[in-house]
């Protein structure tokens, strides 16, 4: 009898053993010193009070406080944006016109990746490609290549930010389309946004130089026909949603 009481006092004892060490936080201090405890308190943007080693309790105020990390809850006073490459991916709704000067009305939709690299919470840049195909009017794939520098405003988890792409931009002609050749050109396109952790939306306003090869037939001389080369700037506004890995 007396070692069955004895195992069971053991058995209790590691099982509380157990369920403290499970609810060990790791609290790390705006001095970089960190701390392994056990929260006994915490008073949201006041004070934790914790169990130190030697079952000591001390108080910890929040302005103290850098992150606090355990099983059910986790604090950061400042969003936790790591330094290093990280990917991006986006789908955007681009509306617009075929040239400056009016012509066409065009919609379409864009799928795009683009490989980053997080300086700070901050700034981060990047390279990307995101093919453009339009729905109406479609006479021409798009394929932008770009550099990307990335701006946000606040390290909160929810900020404002903005976006400027540049580079070139391939172009390919689609079987619907009149034209005898189609080339890309430079592409330009600045973003304003709102990002919330990982996911992001925005609207954006995007320039693309187009020039296409036609033959212009004279319908009043009957066969004659005149090779034509224009080139014009594609205006669209762009709606986007993007997500971080």
């Amino acid at each position: 009898m007396r070692l069955f009481i004895i195992t069971f006092l053991l058995l209790c004892s590691l099982g509380v053993w157990a369920q403290k060490q499970q609810n060990i936080s790791k609290v790390k201090l705006k001095d970089d010193s960190e701390l392994h405890v056990l929260i006994i308190e915490n008073i949201p943007g006041d004070h934790i009070k914790v169990e130190l080693p030697g079952k000591q309790e001390a108080t910890i105020a929040y302005s103290e406080v850098a992150s606090i990390r355990q099983k059910d809850f986790s604090y950061f006073d400042k969003y936790n944006r790591e330094s290093g490459l990280f990917w991006e991916g986006s789908f955007s709704f681009v509306f617009g016109q075929a040239s400056e000067d009016g012509g066409a009305p065009r919609a379409g939709m864009e799928l795009g990746a683009t490989l980053n690299y997080r300086f700070n919470p901050y700034i981060n840049t990047g390279i990307g490609i995101e093919p453009m195909v339009f729905f109406i009017n479609n006479e021409t794939v798009f394929v932008p290549v770009y550099a990307r520098f990335k701006g946000l405003f606040l390290d909160h988890r929810v900020t404002p930010y903005y976006t400027l792409d540049a580079g070139w931009s391939f172009a390919e002609k689609t079987a619907s389309s009149e034209a005898l050749d189609v080339k890309g050109g430079w592409f330009v396109r600045n973003t304003l946004g709102v990002q919330v952790g990982h996911f992001s939306v925005g609207v954006g306003y995007q320039l693309q130089k187009v020039t296409t090869t036609k033959d212009l037939e004279w319908w009043w001389w009957g066969a004659n026909e005149q090779t034509i080369t224009e080139e014009r700037l594609m205006k669209n506004v762009v709606f986007t949603t993007s997500f971080t890995f």
